[in-house]
């Protein structure tokens, strides 16, 4: 984030955590067997997990404390249904004093149905897009689409 960017991306720790499986210093567990009894990979996993929770929380973090210039460019919860992004959101959250909101689990679900609800409640809204509508999925997070 040197650039003071708010993107970030994941593909860096793909790499390094495929180089690992690659030189067979941890290998990926079987079908069928217990990740616990694969020497290094909890480790490996716990380890990725962090990273990615760390800067999504930074960039979260960042983005609080920019001027919003609309409601729809605030940072959003979605998909914080897994439970150390949970657990560590609200550490954070006292750590750094940025309000964090989490909804509960059971809104949590898979990110289709989310997108699915949030659809719904704008077309019942009133508010819709035409079969011309083009979908960006690299939209850096603050900018809103016109």
């Amino acid at each position: 984030m040197r650039d003071g960017s708010l993107d970030f991306s994941f593909s860096g720790l793909k790499t390094a955590a495929l180089r690992l499986v690659e030189s067979g210093q941890v290998r990926p567990a079987r079908p069928g067997e217990d990740p616990a009894a694969v020497p290094g990979l909890l480790e490996v996993l716990a380890g990725f997990q962090e990273a990615v929770v760390e800067q999504l929380l930074d960039r979260a973090a960042a983005r609080w404390r920019r001027p919003a210039p609309s409601p729809r460019a605030s940072p959003s919860a979605a998909g914080l249904g897994q439970f150390a992004l949970r657990e560590r959101a609200a550490e954070f959250s006292a750590e750094r004093g940025v309000p964090v909101w989490v909804p509960s689990p059971r809104f949590s679900t898979d990110n289709a149905v989310m997108v699915a609800s949030l659809g719904e409640a704008r077309l019942s809204a009133g508010d819709a897009d035409g079969p011309g509508l083009f979908a960006e999925a690299s939209i850096p997070l603050g900018e809103e689409q016109g």
